[in-house]
């Protein structure tokens, strides 16, 4: 990894659309921003945060997410998504996340995603045993 990674940060800024809502399958449906997406957002904030302190022969992988969801925001709303890098250790880039509604400022969730920087080469071994297993070895 390069130097400057301990706090570099990163943001988007999304409208929440139909697409985003909460709904699994026939179970339950809500017309508001769904955890799901606020997941999905979270690990895009923090691959944007890591992604420029990574070296050419560099990848990454997520190995934990965590997520506390505040408050709800229904279809339209425009979201602000802020992730920080927190904790670099070895291999392993921590990164808090925070989302807020951009008009009324309402935090809507917070949490911490944390990511393993392999090589390329190790990452395409693990992804070849868990397409031939159906199940591969860990990522350490």
């Amino acid at each position: 990894m390069k130097q400057g990674l301990d706090h570099s940060t990163a943001s988007l800024t999304v409208t929440v659309t139909n697409t985003m809502t909460a709904h699994l399958e026939d179970l339950v449906h809500h017309p508001v921003y769904g955890t799901f997406w606020v997941a999905y957002h979270a690990e895009v904030a923090a691959r944007m945060a890591l992604a420029p302190y990574l070296e050419d022969h560099e990848d990454a992988v997520g190995s934990e997410l965590s997520i506390c969801h505040h408050a709800m925001a229904g279809v339209g709303a425009t979201v602000l998504i802020s992730a920080q890098v927190v904790q670099v250790e070895r291999s392993r880039v921590r990164c808090t996340f925070s989302i807020h509604h951009v008009v009324s400022g309402t935090l809507l969730a917070t949490g911490t995603q944390e990511q393993v920087v392999l090589s390329r080469d190790r990452l395409a071994e693990l992804v070849s045993a868990a397409v031939m297993d159906g199940a591969g070895p860990t990522s350490e």
